[in-house]
């Protein structure tokens, strides 16, 4: 089962019962490149997705192709949960730093979610310095294996 964002007769305020957590970590958005800067999440913590990709949408809940690159942060194992949602205490263990997209998501009312959903969101070239030779790299790296030539 799956979160059911537009679903607003579900609840009325959050119950941390981590639902949300354990359908995968947040998208980042230009926002929470300040938490980034703090070294509170490192990028070992964080997963690329790149344009052409083939993706989960939770709010349509189908597979679709990303039509940009994003940056997302990194599940537990095999299954989509949050690297850093802690069951054991159903909470986040960076909750006074969490992403945007933590901070206003709300399961009983995704107005503020939907409005944000995949907007100003960072890449790779958010988060390095413009003069990191490891640029070209990726650039060419882009160029010689684009995602989007995959087809369904």
């Amino acid at each position: 089962m799956y979160l059911n964002l537009r679903d607003k007769s579900v609840k009325r305020e959050c119950s941390r019962c981590g639902t949300c957590c354990k359908k995968g970590g947040p998208i980042l958005h230009l926002e929470d490149k300040t938490i980034l800067l703090k070294g509170i999440v490192t990028h070992k913590d964080l997963v690329t997705l790149r344009k052409g990709e083939f993706v989960f949408n939770p709010l349509d809940e189908k597979i679709q192709k990303l039509t940009r690159e994003v940056i997302k942060v990194d599940k537990k194992g095999e299954g989509w949960t949050c690297i850093f949602y802690n069951e054991l205490e159903s909470s986040c263990n960076i909750y006074e730093n969490r992403f945007l997209e933590c901070r206003i998501l709300k399961c009983w009312d995704a107005e503020e979610f939907l409005r944000i959903f995949c907007k100003n969101t960072l890449t790779r070239f958010d988060m390095i310095n413009s003069n990191d030779p490891v640029i070209e790299i990726i650039r060419e790296h882009d160029k010689e294996c684009p995602c989007d030539r995959f087809e369904t």
